[in-house]
């Protein structure tokens, strides 16, 4: 038992002598502290809600805007599918039959999409305002929540729709075999990632106390926009090992399950972001191993 309280103590001497290790484990301390499991699954819950709605609605206006430009129309749908690494052939063999014009489907698909984006939105808030610990009663009213949700939705939505679009673009303006080249996959590479680091850095600022100065959000809106980046790069590994792995178990609910897995490396990529510029903001670490109090 010393040896391993000896060992545990070195350690813990070792990560709070370094910054990097530090803040690290100051980061995760406070994503446990704020709940931060109990609000990931909450927005895994609505973001897979919102997954099939938001695809629908994308295929279902791009066959109207696109009508007469088949090729494109492809390109930008395996553009949006690839958001979603070994997922994407899956989700487009149940989501294509869906493609209708009926107004009453997409009236309903457009609510359901609403709704999930409202509890995405709601659990994000939340998630913020525990981080920054924000007093219940200093919470916005109602119809201010309301208003921050539709600005959140709004921020995520144009991120997708114009990381989608851009990726699609790319793709149909160069050649196959350009296209094929490093420098083509190097130049989809930084523009997604320009787009992400934009997307994070509003979505961060509007959920951050409004005295927040944007210099504050800028280390999350790196982690965010590089980290999604990343996933997106090894995304087709880590999902085809979930896929394969619960195949043999699940069956068809092994798609289902990956994808809630996906939802959930997202959010939590998220929810760290918001910790790290909480954590560097207000120098909450080191932290100890052992001592949940902060160690200054």
């Amino acid at each position: 038992m010393k040896v391993i309280d000896g060992a545990i103590d070195r350690i813990n001497r070792f990560q709070q002598s370094h910054r990097t290790t530090a803040v690290i484990v100051a980061v995760q301390k406070a994503y446990g502290d704020h709940r931060g499991g109990m609000l990931t699954a909450a927005i895994t819950f609505y973001g897979f809600v919102a997954v099939f709605p938001l695809l629908l609605l994308f295929f279902t206006v791009v066959a109207l805007v696109l009508s007469g430009h088949p090729a494109l129309q492809e390109r930008l749908i395996n553009a949006a599918l690839s958001e979603f690494p070994d997922l994407g052939s899956h989700l487009s063999n149940q989501i294509h039959a869906l493609r209708s014009n009926s107004p009453a489907v997409f009236a309903i698909t457009a609510l359901t999409l609403f709704f999930g984006g409202l509890g995405i939105a709601s659990a994000l808030q939340q998630a913020s305002s525990a981080a920054w610990g924000v007093d219940r009663r200093a919470e916005p009213d109602f119809w201010h929540r309301m208003l921050r949700n539709v600005q959140i939705i709004s921020v995520v939505a144009s991120t997708i729709v114009l990381s989608t679009a851009l990726t699609g673009l790319l793709a149909n303006r160069f050649t196959a075999g350009f296209a094929a080249t490093t420098w083509f996959h190097g130049l989809e590479l930084v523009a997604a990632m320009a787009l992400n680091l934009g997307g994070y850095a509003v979505a961060l600022r509007i959920l951050s106390p409004t005295v927040t100065p944007w210099r504050t959000i800028l280390p999350g809106a790196i982690l965010g926009g590089c980290g999604w980046a990343l996933l997106q790069a090894i995304g087709t590994s880590l999902v085809a090992h979930h896929l394969h792995r619960g195949g043999a178990l699940y069956g068809v609910f092994a798609v289902v399950l990956a994808l809630v897995f996906w939802i959930n490396l997202g959010t939590r990529l998220f929810l760290y972001a918001t910790e790290l510029n909480v954590v560097l903001c207000r120098h909450t670490w080191p932290r100890s191993l052992r001592d949940e109090s902060v160690e200054r």
